[in-house]
């Protein structure tokens, strides 16, 4: 039964933009690495296990700055302390536009990560803190266009300017729009602090530890896990084993990235709003299969024109947010307000740590050729299969947890 949904408020409009662009300049900071591989591998002579731990790098230390933050999240009033953050943020990607080194360019993504795993988490937490719970598939819906505006002006624009300018200049790219960015936020976002009067007084390490002593918690932990250790299985190498293995040119990456971002803008406040009316479990089932018989396709596929190419990542991009959009939303169910940042801060780092092994599972799987092509990417497409089923027994527990 369809559930009659109250108007946006000018405020409410407001939080969702910036929520948007925060999460749009911290996709295209992640994003912008995997296309770049293709000049980067080269650039510094190392082999794609080496470029996945460069990827990685990002990914674990956000782990371990999440967790570390969950036992103080939610001390701080919240605009506060994602304005801090959010500096940290460009510091780190400021450092990686003039690196020269893969030593300097691997600090430089851990420092970024350290305060990007926390951002992360403080979008899912301020989503939860402003909007009521019939408006947050919607709103995390709208927050994933992020992804499609990475793909239409993001990642073609980074590209054009890596291609002129050399890989350093997109994360200067980044470093701009987050200036602006942040002028936004200090303007327009009103204090969150309702939640400090709930707060228990307790120290770092018992809040974590009582955040993690909970079932519910536990089983929210792990299907985020699961659902991205095998979500991110292909994303590292999809644009080389494109132009290495299935014949695209370099210059229609960035037309590739186009037209699967334009697709994702339109899709994902329809998958938002269809879980808000359908149910987070349905859709998300639906999100799961669609995901597995597309990647089944598309690692098995030897030989493919410049438009297969195209719709099969639109296709495969629309069953990972019919999984991402509906789960998330059925997450934020799980804490109390006075625990909502540091589980959110938990989750978040659950997620860049299986975002990360997964990353170094695809470089040990992958290997390339002497002639450069991919080698093993059927493999990737069965794990990831595998590791996705696991995520309907976990996804079908949480639900009954949360009733």
């Amino acid at each position: 039964m369809s559930k009659k949904q109250l108007p946006f408020s000018v405020y409410e409009k407001n939080a969702i933009l910036i929520l948007v662009l925060l999460q749009f300049t911290l996709v295209l900071d992640f994003m912008v690495m995997a296309p770049l591989g293709a000049v980067i591998m080269p650039a510094f002579q190392i082999t794609p296990h080496e470029f996945s731990i460069l990827i990685a790098s990002y990914a674990l230390s956000a782990c371990f700055s999440g967790l570390l933050s969950s036992g103080i999240a939610d001390r701080f009033e919240r605009k506060r302390y994602l304005v801090w953050i959010y500096l940290g943020f460009l510091l780190g990607t400021f450092a990686c536009s003039i690196v020269n080194t893969f030593w300097t360019l691997f600090a430089a993504r851990i420092i970024t990560g350290l305060f990007g795993g926390i951002i992360a988490s403080l979008i899912q937490t301020i989503t939860t803190d402003i909007f009521s719970e019939d408006k947050r598939g919607q709103v995390i819906g709208f927050t994933q266009i992020s992804f499609g505006f990475c793909q239409v002006f993001g990642l073609p624009i980074a590209l054009y300017f890596s291609n002129h300018w050399g890989w350093h200049s997109p994360f200067k790219m980044v470093v701009v729009l987050g200036i602006l960015l942040l002028a936004f936020i200090l303007n327009k976002l009103r204090p969150i602090h309702e939640h400090l009067a709930l707060v228990r007084t307790r120290n770092q390490w018992k809040t974590i530890t009582h955040l993690l002593s909970q079932r519910k918690n536990i089983w929210g932990f792990i299907g985020t896990s699961t659902l991205t250790l095998g979500g991110y299985l292909l994303m590292p190498f999809t644009s080389a084993y494109n132009v290495n293995n299935l014949g695209m040119s370099l210059d229609l990456l960035p037309y590739y990235y186009l037209s699967t971002g334009v697709s994702v803008i339109l899709f994902t406040p329809i998958i938002g709003k269809l879980s808000d009316q359908l149910g987070n479990l349905k859709v998300f089932f639906f999100g799961v299969f669609f995901t597995a018989m597309m990647s089944l396709i598309y690692t098995n596929t030897t030989q493919a024109g410049f438009l297969f190419l195209c719709l099969m990542n639109i296709l495969l991009f629309a069953g990972f947010f019919s999984m991402i959009i509906p789960f998330q939303s059925l997450i934020t169910r799980l804490p109390s307000p006075e625990n909502r940042a540091g589980f959110m801060s938990i989750n978040s780092s659950v997620q860049q740590l299986g975002g990360g092994i997964s990353v170094l599972i695809a470089g040990y799987i992958v290997t390339k050729t002497s002639e450069g092509k991919l080698q093993n990417f059927p493999e990737l497409g069965f794990t990831l299969t595998v590791i996705l089923a696991t995520s309907l027994f976990v996804s079908k527990r949480i639900q009954r947890l949360i009733r």
